[in-house]
């Protein structure tokens, strides 16, 4: 379903600013800032926001994924960090628009509008139809019923040329024009190394006013930015586990509806198994949470699985010893938040490291 230059990382070209069309040359650079002029914002209960500036941070776009730290201005003002996984950026059919305060998070399924997936460019591009959701609103839980209603598929209605600032000089680059079920178009960076969803009008508008590559030397990047992510969430757990002896990552996390770990959860397993390794004497129990998506059973099956996950990587990756682990999963019996939002959902899928006395 990927095209061969879409799974591979971004060239370090950095495009010249010129009257010639660069929508080929663009690229989606760890270090660049991208900037979304949204009008008329939304929460994910519907209630209006207000006009305001998401500026996207680019940490890293490599075999990994993409990862970005972001901000809203006044009047949303919140702020906090994103990632895609790479099989996300392949096959996601789901675009996450909404983002809560203080997040960090790496929503499983979900692309966003700093880049959608190949599987959504690909389909749009041959002019085939696509399954197109969003992670909102949580009205459908919280109040039972929809608000008003929302895509479930996506299909190409023109290609366009939009004006957008390059380093705050314009330029014309080719779009994608796209219309969902509902009536809402949006506009797609027609670059498959770089889809981004510079335009669009459900269920508010926005628009990409700028991309920046200031400061981005000519082939350079933020190499290894990945593994600082990695390096800063294992210090947060073990800051935890030194002042409380209990640590909570919401970044450990798996393949959808299986065991398998990510590849930057396994690279915060690695930090922390350099920790574990400095302190011989420790024993953890490790907890495997979910949200309540499924039954009971299921859920309880699959959050012993991923502990043991966790487990099995310390033990066969890393070389820490088996009896220091012992691993438990939960299901959705000890929620951290209300399960009736997406957020709170998020929260409650985490594993949780304890000390044994």
């Amino acid at each position: 379903m990927a095209s061969a230059a879409s799974s591979t990382p971004s060239s370090g070209y950095i495009p010249p600013v010129t009257g010639d069309d660069i929508t080929d040359s663009l690229a989606l650079k760890g270090g660049m800032k991208i900037y979304f002029d949204i009008k008329s914002g939304l929460d994910t209960r519907w209630k209006p926001v207000g006009d305001y500036v998401f500026e996207a941070l680019i940490d890293y776009n490599d075999r990994r994924g993409y990862a970005f730290d972001w901000h809203m201005s006044p009047p949303a003002n919140a702020t906090g960090s994103r990632a895609v996984d790479a099989e996300d950026m392949r096959e996601a059919h789901k675009v996450s628009l909404f983002y809560p305060d203080n997040e960090s998070a790496t929503l499983i399924g979900y692309t966003s509008i700093v880049r959608v997936s190949d599987y959504h460019y690909n389909r749009l591009k041959a002019g085939q139809g696509a399954d197109f959701q969003l992670d909102g609103p949580d009205s459908l839980q919280v109040l039972k019923k929809p608000v008003r209603p929302t895509p479930e598929t996506i299909h190409l209605d023109g290609v366009e040329t939009l004006t957008i600032n390059i380093d705050n000089a314009p330029v014309q680059v080719r779009t994608l024009r796209c219309k969902t079920d509902v009536g809402w178009s949006y506009w797609i960076l027609d670059n498959p190394r770089f889809p981004i969803l510079i335009q669009g009008d459900g269920p508010f508008q926005w628009k990409a006013s700028m991309l920046s590559y200031t400061g981005i030397k000519k082939g350079g990047g933020t190499s290894g930015s990945g593994n600082k992510k990695a390096r800063d969430e294992a210090n947060k757990v073990i800051d935890q586990l030194n002042k409380s002896g209990k640590a909570i990552s919401h970044l450990i996390l798996f393949d959808f509806d299986s065991d398998r770990l990510r590849p930057l959860s396994k690279e915060i397993l690695v930090e922390i198994s350099n920790y574990l390794r400095q302190k011989p004497d420790l024993h953890l129990r490790v907890e495997g949470h979910t949200c309540n998506i499924g039954s009971k059973n299921y859920n309880l099956d699959l959050s012993q699985r991923r502990a043991e996950s966790v487990k099995r990587f310390l033990v066969e990756h890393c070389g820490i010893d088996s009896g220091r682990l012992v691993p438990i999963g939960y299901g959705f019996s000890k929620p951290m938040a209300s399960n009736g939002t997406e957020a709170g959902r998020q929260k409650n899928r985490r594993v949780v490291f304890s000390k044994i006395k």
